[in-house]
């Protein structure tokens, strides 16, 4: 029996990017090395977006309809892509932001969504993103409880009471991504794009009346006393919808994809460009993109601005002239370390023996179990053989069979 050959080649790919998490990111990372990312078309943007506070530098809802926070206490870190002042710190003690709009958020049905890196907190439920007073029955949301997340919802007649939404405990010091959603057929807790609990409604199902408002942070009691947060808190959304399996593993992904491009519309008057909307400020942006205007007129140029690792902003710089047609503007990709992929789709193989004698080649991809590629008379001292590397192992192997007498 021959030695086996260790087949070289096959697929490799070599990455070199900042470090996003500790914790699995499973296809987002695999879709960072495939190329598929997801896009903002994946993910749910619109009208049904209630708030959506990216705590980077400033409580402002960045969703169209003003409910901007109110901080109290509240300082900035490093998101989980490494950029400074990108995520909001909570000391637990006094740090919280509150949304005043307490009719905007008595839901059903709702979605809140939350990026949260634990610190230590204590053994009683304090709430990361809610409308409920202490023990008023009244309200839901997502609240941490020492190194669990739970979430709840609580109406007039009827529940998706405490305990049953619960994560196992969670590691501190890792960003995290939990989703939690309400509707009329009960509650479902996500962490990480992924379901780890469900629960039907307790009663009937009707929307809170909570006066609260949103609570970032912060277990408020109806006579004052308050219970704080301790860690990171980042790009908290509220939907007036349940959204679904798939649209939480897209929100998931998207947030999770440290490499965004970003996206711009130009408007022309006159066949001028008169100014340029970001649609998506894209991610991973430590500098600003080059901006190229494309279209049937001349010598537009703009240039991008960046904070936070987003482009916030494109502003024209020449107007150029003769735009009378369609107008695209095209924001370079964010910056990251090249890569090289290779991809081997076919094997050779070079077999010594003895011409005229008869042999048998296996395969094998673990060296135990062997798989017949064939048997052969050899026709010359040298063979050449080629393969797809799809269909065989990693290991060859060639044993001369008996000469017939």
């Amino acid at each position: 029996m021959g030695k086996p050959a260790r087949r070289t080649g096959g697929e490799a790919d070599t990455l070199m990017r900042r470090p996003i998490f500790s914790r699995c990111l499973h296809t987002a990372v695999f879709a960072l090395l495939t190329g598929a990312l997801p896009t903002l078309a994946d993910v749910p943007f619109g009208p049904e977006m209630v708030a959506f506070l990216r705590l980077d530098g400033d409580a402002l809802d960045a969703s169209p309809h003003g409910r901007n926070g109110q901080p109290v206490a509240l300082t900035f870190q490093t998101n989980r892509f490494g950029f400074a002042n990108s995520s909001g710190r909570f000391d637990g003690t006094a740090t919280r932001v509150g949304v005043p709009f307490p009719s905007a958020f008595n839901l059903l049905p709702v979605t809140v969504s939350v990026w949260m890196n634990l610190d230590d907190n204590e053994e009683t439920d304090i709430a990361l993103v809610s409308n409920y007073y202490t023990a008023s029955a009244n309200g839901w949301g997502l609240f941490v409880t020492g190194d669990f997340v739970r979430a709840w919802y609580y109406g007039p007649s009827g529940s998706v009471p405490t305990g049953f939404l619960q994560t196992s405990p969670l590691a501190r010091g890792s960003w995290m991504h939990l989703i939690a959603t309400f509707d009329s057929g009960g509650g479902k807790l996500y962490l990480d794009g992924r379901q780890v609990a469900g629960r039907g409604w307790s009663g009937s199902p009707n929307p809170s009346t909570s006066a609260l408002g949103l609570l970032i942070g912060e277990m408020l009691s109806p006579n004052g006393s308050r219970k704080n947060f301790r860690g990171g808190i980042d790009d908290v959304r509220i939907y007036s919808r349940a959204l679904s399996e798939p649209e939480v593993v897209a929100l998931y992904e998207y947030d999770a994809n440290p490499f965004r491009r970003a996206r711009a519309v130009a408007e022309s008057v006159n066949g001028f460009l008169v100014g340029v909307t970001i649609e998506e400020g894209g991610q991973g942006f430590a500098e600003p993109p080059k901006v190229e205007i494309l279209g049937n007129g001349t010598g537009a140029k703009a240039v991008a601005t960046v904070a936070h690792g987003r482009v916030t902003g494109i502003v024209v710089t020449d107007a150029g002239s003769g735009y009378t047609g369609p107008v695209i503007v095209r924001v370079a990709t964010p910056p990251r370390a090249p890569r090289v992929s290779i991809a081997v789709q076919t094997v050779r193989v070079t077999l010594t023996v003895v011409e005229g004698r008869r042999y048998r080649l296996e395969s094998s991809s673990d060296l135990v179990d062997w798989r017949l590629i064939g048997e052969f008379a050899a026709e010359a001292d040298t063979i050449f053989r080629d393969f797809s590397a799809a269909e065989t192992g990693s290991f060859f192997r060639i044993e001369q069979l008996p000469t017939n007498p």
